[in-house]
């Protein structure tokens, strides 16, 4: 990167498959502008409670997870520069992170949105949200704990 400006280096969960590998032709998002917007606050208010987390939406491939957790390249390599110079640093600089929503998966597309109340969509947004996180290891203690609990009273339905 240092001796030529034409190559970056990134961690694969910096962002979204689809953004750190650019392609030519940019996905279109399946939901219109009223239903990113219902997705996108049904987020909001579950990530409200979390420090350092931004819902960001997203037009990925149908095939990619419904909700994905990226932590921004940028802020990893200042957290690391800050750990080496054995500085304290900015607090909650290691909290931030992307809530990233493909509005083109069918869970998010259909199921999400087709719930029949409002606490429905809630329990399977806060579901998909509990499931990025468990995927990268954010998951711990009691929230750790009622997802395993909220999973087994899903099955013995």
């Amino acid at each position: 990167e240092y001796h030529d400006n034409e190559i970056s280096f990134a961690r694969v969960d910096a962002d979204t498959l689809d953004k750190l590998i650019k392609k030519e032709d940019e996905k279109e998002s399946v939901l219109n502008e009223e239903e990113k917007k219902t997705v996108k606050e049904t987020f909001e208010a579950l990530t409200s409670e979390l420090k350092g987390a931004t819902v960001v939406l997203s037009s990925l491939s149908p095939d990619d997870f419904p909700v994905q957790i990226t932590r921004p390249e940028f802020l990893r390599r200042m957290k690391e520069m800050q750990a080496l110079s054995g500085g304290a640093g900015m607090p909650g600089f290691d909290e931030m992170f992307n809530v990233v929503i493909n509005t083109n998966h069918p869970v998010v597309a259909k199921k999400l949105l087709s719930a029949s109340s409002e606490d429905e969509r809630k329990n399977l947004a806060k579901q998909l949200l509990d499931l990025a996180m468990l995927k990268q290891g954010m998951l711990k203690g009691a929230d750790l704990t009622n997802f395993v609990k909220n999973n087994l009273e899903a099955l013995s339905k």
